[in-house]
């Protein structure tokens, strides 16, 4: 069926399960210093910050993996309004 063909293909490219398990430790990485970080600092400090540091790193892995060519003065704008706004959107007044 077509569920097992696609189970196999992830068995026979190793790679896929290497970048899927490299994917997982950075998830629970990231998990646990967050865990970490909301025993000293403010919550509405820490998901701006981890939610704006994703956006920047997921946008410098597609210029490196992917080798994109956003790295363009309008397109650095973009990513930096982003991260804004996502501070922006967290902030409690």
């Amino acid at each position: 069926t077509k569920h097992r063909e696609q189970a196999w293909y992830v068995v026979k490219r190793p790679r896929i399960v290497i970048f899927g398990v490299l994917a997982g430790i950075g998830t629970a990485g990231a998990n646990l210093f967050q865990m970490q970080a909301l025993t000293s600092v403010p919550s509405t400090v820490i998901y701006p910050l981890s939610s704006g540091i994703l956006v920047v790193t997921l946008w410098l892995a597609s210029l490196w993996i992917y080798r994109e060519t956003t790295a363009k003065p309008r397109n650095i704008l973009s990513v930096i309004l982003c991260v804004l706004a996502i501070i922006l959107a967290n902030i409690k007044l």
